[in-house]
């Protein structure tokens, strides 16, 4: 790995570390965990999906052609969407019911 491929690497650590001490101390109750598993995922396949649009083509030519870091960066980025949309459901679901009533 190169230089910059550690320092995106490091980047995501620090920014996935500060997501759960924010999201930890932020939260008066648990956290529904597809909150951060959505986020860990969106932001790993949209880093993927980017690597994979500007990276060189000439990487890919042991896959034959196929650039496997834009699709999977895309299944990634559509499966931590999910993710975060259903957590983010179920954490209104859950504020709702535990609302007092007036």
């Amino acid at each position: 790995m190169t230089g910059i491929d550690w320092l995106i690497l490091g980047l995501y650590f620090v920014f996935v570390v500060g997501i759960g001490v924010a999201l930890k101390s932020s939260m008066k109750t648990s956290i529904n965990i597809r909150l951060p598993i959505g986020i860990l995922f969106s932001l790993l396949g949209a880093i993927l999906a980017v690597y994979g649009f500007l990276g060189d083509a000439s990487r890919y030519e042991q896959s034959l052609g196929v650039n496997l870091n834009l699709g999977w960066g895309f299944v990634l980025l559509a499966f931590g969407l999910v993710m975060f949309v259903f957590g983010g459901r179920a954490m209104r679901e859950a504020g709702k019911k535990t609302a007092p009533r007036s």
